[in-house]
């Protein structure tokens, strides 16, 4: 879902919806000690063409598990098992018949 940002006619209908004043209404359970009491220093917004283009530079920068020895996963990460394990064992009834043309 893309964002849509709300005017302030829209955010002041919202607030009268659920009965608040204003945005301050919603905030004042927290207490201030947990509150930010200054602006967050965000970059200027991008378009959303640019911010994919920036998330997936930032993205590249990230080491990932198949660059690297990785020993986390509990043991799902690549290894090699010979054939002879990974091939299922065969049905009962096939290793009777087996025997019984090994013995004639």
């Amino acid at each position: 879902m893309r964002y849509i940002s709300n005017t302030a006619a829209q955010q002041k209908e919202m607030l009268g919806v659920i009965g608040a004043a204003s945005i301050e209404d919603l905030l004042v359970r927290i207490p201030a000690k947990a509150r930010l009491s200054r602006p967050l220093n965000l970059p200027r917004a991008m378009a959303e063409t640019d911010l994919i283009r920036h998330l997936q530079r930032m993205s590249g920068l990230n080491a990932g598990a198949d660059d690297y020895a990785c020993f986390l996963g509990a043991g799902s990460y690549d290894h090699a098992i010979p054939s002879p394990i990974t091939s299922p064992p065969p049905e009962p009834a096939l290793r009777v018949q087996n025997r019984a043309r090994s013995r004639s």
